[in-house]
């Protein structure tokens, strides 16, 4: 299965109206009042891989799309340098995470850090 059937295949799982061509699959549309129907979400297989290109989205979609779902924790580990040195990282990803920023998502893997 290529990665454009497997996207069409998400669609009509959600029961999203998508229009598909021999290059790529558009979903999502608004209605322009000059233009008529504009698509917001356009994908092109590129090397088994999609190529979206994606208008109108809100900030919380980008980063599910791009970085995932889901909340992680920040930890403390050993560092492993002095018994009592430890380092605060991403318990999804393992990343480090600055403890004195207030960042509610992990800047690696796109969770939301909850404690």
């Amino acid at each position: 299965m290529t990665a454009t059937d497997e996207l069409r295949r998400l669609l009509d799982e959600r029961g999203v109206r998508h229009y598909d061509t021999p290059n790529g699959t558009c979903w999502g549309y608004l209605e322009m009042p000059l233009h008529g129907r504009m698509y917001t979400h356009y994908a092109v297989e590129v090397d088994d891989l999609l190529c979206v290109d994606s208008h109108c989205i809100t900030p919380e979609q980008a980063i599910a799309a791009t970085l995932g779902r889901g909340t992680c924790h920040a930890v403390e580990v050993p560092m492993g340098i002095h018994d009592d040195a430890t380092a605060t990282v991403c318990s999804a990803c393992r990343v480090a995470i600055d403890e004195l920023s207030e960042m509610n998502f992990c800047p690696n893997c796109g969770r939301e850090v909850v404690e």
